[in-house]
């Protein structure tokens, strides 16, 4: 695997789908969601794989005696009316154009659950199974996102989302030479598997490739991930 060098900080903000705390209870109303800051906000142009880091945490009623994973702060909010009812899917919401935080864009993805009952999904550190993906040349959904792996067997544990509760994230906007659609999956611990919606893109084809990733070099001895 050829790793890509640069400043872990910076692009562990920048190409990854960073977790976001929320404090209301609604899907941000569009109109609010474009400012005239956003207007200036650039879009990731990168060729590799980037790092996937959709990470949550189990509301407060749904908490569980830690293993000795790692804690996301976004836990996990009360749906409402504006949520599709009783289903539990992804949602990419193009009308949230948003300032990530380092003069990128990105949109709003959504893990939503209002169904009648709790539903599990298998996460590392608090990161879910979540990757990006794009229909290559071909025509054939491949990844342009990967699920790094950890050599401690504490990192893996199961998340939980409540009846009529979501969690939500910011993923890349991204601009390259080739125009295609994407999606995000998210498999679940009973194995199945939740698409989201499919939106237009143009990203670049090293993106594909699986020998070019973002990479990672360990912080430290508490730091159980290499790539």
């Amino acid at each position: 695997m050829i790793k890509i060098s640069f400043s872990l900080l910076l692009l562990s903000t920048i190409f990854s789908c960073t977790a976001q705390t929320t404090d209301s209870n609604q899907l941000v109303d569009p109109s609010n969601s474009i400012d005239e800051n956003s207007i200036k906000l650039d879009s990731s142009d990168i060729h590799f794989q980037f790092r996937g880091r959709c990470t949550a945490f189990n509301s407060k009623k749904n908490d569980v005696p830690s293993n000795g994973e790692a804690h996301s702060q976004n836990l996990a909010s009360k749906t409402d009316s504006k949520f599709e009812e009783n289903r539990n899917y992804l949602f990419l919401n193009t009308d949230e154009y948003l300032n990530n935080g380092n003069g990128l864009a990105a949109h709003k993805l959504y893990l939503v659950n209002t169904t009648k009952k709790k539903v599990e999904y298998a996460a590392q550190d608090s990161r879910l199974y979540i990757v990006a993906q794009a229909l290559d040349s071909n025509g054939v959904w491949n990844a342009i996102s990967y699920l790094p792996s950890s050599w401690c067997g504490n990192s893996y544990h199961t998340l939980t989302l409540g009846k009529n509760e979501y969690w939500s994230f910011n993923v890349p906007v991204f601009k390259g030479t080739f125009e295609t659609k994407l999606r995000y999956v998210l498999t679940r611990k009973d194995e199945h598997q939740l698409v989201s919606n499919e939106i237009d893109v143009r990203i670049n084809p090293d993106q594909f490739n699986t020998e070019l990733k973002q990479g990672h070099t360990p912080t430290g001895l508490m730091d159980s991930y290499d790539d």
